[in-house]
């Protein structure tokens, strides 16, 4: 592969009788070989879309934000967005729209957007084709439909004007941005995710709730630890996709790390800890004073992840916690990928690297093929560009025989079988399946009609567009004193 430091789009496979990582580009140029060419197109995919005029007529318009609103309860929760400042603020909004501050219009109309997409990208699932917990009866995103009024788009628009107008800074602003976020990265590219991303970094810096002494200040109902919390691990989640530092520096925020592994109820759940280290790592990356690639500096960051690897593998059932597991699960094995990607040629680690990679990319593929029966799994560039780094991986490291054949083409059919759960999402979809079958067929993996079923996995009901990046909210397992009644 060639590109960027890892996540790269260009896939160079030489013959199979001669390993593929570790050739330069000379001795490349004299084997035979198959280029494929997988960028992903557009880094915007909302600057194209055309918003639908909302209604002039003051009944028409009315009609519409209600059942939009409506629309919204039905699938969307932010924890540290209660439903009931969410309806103070709309009643506002149509009894008494003056009183409304440009941050809590730039709300209401990020809430009514996510309610639009909730009527195009949601569609309910019949009862009969339930297949029991954890299935995805209730809602399964499908692609907008194209005959549709796109007022989601207007809304969208509509609060970020909103809030480039007021120009400052509040709490209000920064959870109109994560229902915004939440929107870009369902229907974005990378650029317009990234544009919210900054703009959300920008305000928790403004309003210091990323140092304790200032959070502190604030009201408990404001809720800012789970709101920061939400911005770091967004932030990270995406810098890893997109081979960037994260708008939250590492050492900006306050953090105990003597803290993380203390018994005591009020620990830092087990996804802030993995933003955490994310945010470390991509800070070491990008610093260009640290050897990322040194045998000290692998063994030594593996050695402090060992343990928060085993709590990320421990499977379980209770509640909440059947929900971390999965997500806990392909995160951690994605910073191995990002840790140890880049040394699968490394003269010295590079034979203990290719089978860790092997590893964590098997298990971010088989966690997400569990994922797609429910209905949290969003078809969406974010997660395509992981699913699709792990192809690539798959095929590097079938070329260095790390895996065997049959464990290759199971992995292949796996992947295969996810990406075409973007099929009518993205236009490019049947192209790029072609072109990593091509491949497929030039290492001599033979892909069956089908994958094995996996395994399924058991999940608690929830809003089916809940913020599905699992903030802090999710970590109120670990720490019960954030669990606070709605107001």
């Amino acid at each position: 592969m060639s590109g960027g430091r890892w996540t790269e789009w260009t896939l160079v496979v030489v013959a199979p009788c001669s390993p593929a990582v570790g050739h330069t580009p000379a001795s490349r140029a004299n084997l035979p070989g198959h280029t494929a060419r997988l960028s992903l197109p557009g880094p915007s995919r909302l600057a194209s879309l055309s918003g639908t005029p909302l209604p002039s007529d003051v009944n028409e318009l009315a009609d519409l934000e209600d059942r939009l609103l409506m629309a919204y309860r039905a699938v969307q929760h932010f924890e540290f967005l209660p439903p009931g400042r969410v309806n103070d603020l709309y009643t506002r909004h149509r009894t008494l729209p003056e009183s409304l501050l440009p941050d809590q219009r730039a709300l209401v109309a990020a809430v009514l957007c996510l309610g639009r997409l909730s009527e195009l990208a949601f569609e309910p699932v019949p009862v009969t084709q339930a297949e029991g917990p954890g299935s995805a009866a209730g809602h399964r995103m499908r692609p907008c439909p194209t005959d549709e009024t796109r007022e989601d788009i207007t809304y969208f628009r509509l609060a970020l004007a909103h809030l480039d107008h007021w120009g400052a800074a509040s709490c209000t602003a920064l959870c109109a941005l994560h229902c915004l976020q939440l929107y870009a990265q369902i229907l974005g590219g990378p650029e317009d995710t990234r544009e919210i991303l900054s703009a959300m970094a920008w305000h928790a810096r403004e309003l210091g709730i990323h140092r304790r002494e200032t959070a502190a200040a604030y009201p408990a109902l404001d809720r800012v630890g789970q709101l920061f919390f939400s911005t770091l691990y967004k932030d990270t989640w995406f810098s890893t996709l997109v081979d960037a530092v994260p708008f939250t520096r590492w050492g900006e925020y306050d953090y105990d790390p003597a803290h993380a592994g203390s018994p005591e109820p009020n620990r830092p759940g087990i996804l802030s800890r993995l933003a955490v280290l994310e945010s470390e790592l991509l800070s070491q990356i990008h610093s260009g004073r640290v050897d990322t690639t040194s045998p000290e500096f692998v063994l030594a960051t593996e050695s402090r992840w060992w343990p928060l690897m085993r709590e990320c593998g421990d499977e379980r059932d209770d509640g909440m916690l059947a929900l971390i597991h999965p997500y806990a699960d392909i995160r951690f094995n994605w910073i191995r990928l990002l840790l140890r990607a880049g040394c699968m040629s490394h003269p010295t680690l590079g034979a203990s690297s290719t089978p860790i990679v092997a590893r964590s990319l098997s298990r971010i593929l088989h966690t997400y093929a569990s994922l797609a029966a429910t209905n949290l799994f969003h078809p969406c560039w974010a997660q395509l560009r992981r699913i699709v780094t792990c192809g690539q991986l798959l095929i590097l490291c079938t070329t260095a025989r790390e895996l065997g054949r049959s464990e290759a083409e199971e992995l292949f059919a796996v992947f295969l079988a996810l990406l075409r759960e973007h099929v009518g999402k993205f236009d490019f979809i049947p192209e790029y399946i072609a072109a990593f079958e091509a491949v497929g067929a030039f290492v001599g993996l033979s892909v069956p009609v089908a994958p094995p079923a996996a395994t399924r996995v058991t999940l608690p009901e929830l809003p089916f567009m809940f913020d599905y990046s699992l903030p802090t909210w999710f970590d109120t397992v670990y720490e019960p004193h954030l669990l606070q009644a709605d107001v």
